[in-house]
């Protein structure tokens, strides 16, 4: 099955089929045919839970990089003290 933003009949026995928020395009004589409308992952909203939960690469995002690419123990950074 295709996944497209913009499903078209491809031949004359395509039908164009709607089910529930999503457009499906459905073949009986080409089944290379099928298509589906939307995005290609499921995706998801966090739950609630999750953001109170700490990451483990918090720390990691919360410190600073030099110009060099080395991880400054203060989170300022080198360029800035100049």
């Amino acid at each position: 099955m295709k996944v497209r933003a913009a499903v078209k009949k491809m031949c004359e026995h395509c039908r164009i089929v709607r089910r529930g928020k999503r457009i499906y395009v459905t073949c009986k004589k080409n089944p290379r045919h099928k298509q589906r409308q939307g995005y290609h992952t499921l995706a998801q909203p966090w739950p609630e839970r999750a953001k109170e939960v700490p990451i483990a690469g918090a720390m990691l995002l919360s410190r600073g990089f030099s110009a060099n690419g080395v991880a400054s123990p203060s989170g300022a950074s080198v360029a800035m003290n100049r």
